[in-house]
């Protein structure tokens, strides 16, 4: 095989997000911890906090730059302490340079 030939990896594209998605956990409800899938149309500052419904932010979960893409964010359901937080409802919120989006997440203990 002619090393030539292989090129499949190394040519595939990946297409970049036309806007700022902030897209459904999984899984919701949950318990213990949440995969929050997020994409970012553009490369820069990007800040992604929990929140209860008081409107107290419980968590930074991302506060920085990332690049333009696709990511994913764990949540294990604890506060910036590490402490255990209850079951109920609390909102996630994506602030990008593109837009500020925000879901609601379901924890069940």
């Amino acid at each position: 095989m002619v090393l030539d030939q292989i090129t499949a990896v190394a040519e595939e594209r990946t297409t970049l997000p036309n806007a700022v998605a902030l897209l459904p956990n999984f899984p919701n409800p949950f318990n213990g911890g949440t995969l929050i899938p997020l994409a970012l149309p553009e490369a820069g500052g990007v800040a992604l906090r929990i929140y209860n419904l008081a409107g107290q932010a419980v968590r930074t979960l991302v506060s920085g730059a990332l690049p333009a893409g696709r990511h994913q964010v764990v949540w294990d359901g604890r506060d910036e302490q590490g402490r255990e937080l209850g079951s109920g409802v609390y909102l996630v919120r994506l602030e990008a340079r593109s837009g500020v989006l925000t879901r609601k997440l379901l924890m069940v203990k």
